[in-house]
């Protein structure tokens, strides 16, 4: 059965035909690609493989995946799809996700194109291939593959990589906050923090980041594709920092059943990736430079608030949310008496110092009939100090 599915394998990957898994569910064609069965080693061996694991199948022909589509139960509107993989001479299972929902309140689909790991396991695999599909690769071009690929990285466009340091540097100042203590390490007092990010991977929706003057690792996940930069916008992300210092043990059975460590293991390949195969970012973060930019960012919003009260001069009306600060500087269709050429004088709506997305309000608590906001430092609703939220109607 094996040489059959590995010989008709390339057929039904051109054809577009679907299998069918012994269980009667069915798995898209693209879950048995050879390159992605690849480029899942390929992560395997960057984040989790040791020389241990290759020494046991050095000589062996072809190596076996077992494939696989679960059904988790999920909300009725959640059309997401997994799948396992499971690598039995490498002693890895690998559960793989297709993320497909919306979330309602942000009016934002969350979907991927392809599945994505979201968990890898050692050892307690199942004792056969029955009920999954069986596929064989060379050992030898698997092999080859992850050598050669082994140094190859990839990083994220500017606008995406804007975005990557924002929310870095976000959970940066909110530590930097929880530890004002008169022990707060000098290197936390500086200007600026140096921050090593990882590489993308093209099958795991997960990027780390190491903080160098805080000694610290900072996980950022999704189920969503995280080269969507919308994701990082809306700050629709898991995000979970780990004091090197603090937060490190041998193993995981020494703090059974919380998430909050690391194995010494685990933050030396972190590293690996983020300091050696990573890019080298450089972040502002001191109060001094946050109390320039909420001047500057006050100083914008006292000019969009004026816009505003002239475009109600002129028309009658205020914007609407759905027009929102865009109506300062395009025309909405069928309105009267807009100015030519707009209420600003350029002809694209500012962002805040730092470099955030301004919100127009109608009708806020305040009770006045707009507001013009910006959430502050860390771009998140609410907080306090140079976090704090900001209004032009104050």
């Amino acid at each position: 059965m094996r040489w059959m599915i590995t010989a008709i394998l390339p057929l039904f990957l051109m054809t577009g035909i679907v299998f069918s898994q012994p269980d009667g569910q069915e798995i898209s064609a693209a879950f048995f690609e050879k390159d992605y069965l690849f480029d899942v080693v390929r992560h395997l061996y960057r984040w989790y493989l040791d020389e241990g694991d290759i020494e046991k199948i050095v000589g062996k022909k072809d190596i076996a995946f077992w494939l696989r589509e679960l059904k988790p139960k999920l909300d009725s509107d959640d059309k997401s799809r997994f799948g396992e993989i499971v690598v039995p001479d490498l002693n890895v299972k690998v559960t793989v996700k297709k993320a497909d929902y919306t979330v309602e309140e942000l009016g934002l689909t969350v979907r991927c194109d392809t599945f994505k790991i979201v968990n890898v396991a050692r050892g307690h695999l199942p004792a056969d291939a029955s009920g999954y599909t069986t596929v064989t690769a060379s050992y030898k071009a698997m092999l080859d593959y992850a050598h050669r690929m082994r140094m190859q990285t990839r990083f994220p466009e500017e606008e995406l990589l804007m975005r990557m340091r924002l929310s870095t540097r976000r959970q940066i100042l909110k530590y930097i906050e929880g530890n004002k203590a008169a022990t707060m390490a000098d290197e936390l007092k500086e200007p600026q923090q140096t921050v090593h990010l990882s590489p993308l991977s093209d099958v795991a929706n997960e990027v780390w980041a190491f903080w160098e003057n805080g000694r610290a690792l900072i996980r950022f996940s999704s189920d969503a594709d995280l080269e969507n930069s919308a994701m990082w916008k809306h700050d629709k992300l898991a995000v979970d920092l780990f004091n090197i210092d603090e937060q490190t043990v041998v193993s995981l059975d020494e703090v059974a059943g919380s998430n909050a460590y690391l194995t010494r293991d685990q933050v030396g390949r972190a590293l690996f990736n983020c300091i050696v195969l990573g890019k080298r970012l450089t972040l502002q973060t001191l109060a001094d430079n946050d109390g320039k930019k909420k001047t500057e960012t006050k100083s914008k919003l006292v000019i969009l608030h004026q816009a505003v009260i002239m475009f109600k001069l002129d028309t009658g009306f205020y914007p609407s949310e759905e027009e929102g600060l865009i109506a300062l500087v395009e025309k909405p269709s069928g309105l009267d008496g807009w100015a030519p050429g707009g209420y600003l004088e350029q002809k694209t709506i500012p962002r805040d110092a730092w470099n955030n997305e301004f919100l127009f309000i109608r009708n806020p608590e305040s009770g006045k009939p707009f507001a013009i906001a910006s959430y502050g430092a860390d771009g998140v609703a609410g907080g306090e100090g140079f976090n704090a939220d900001i209004y032009s109607s104050e």
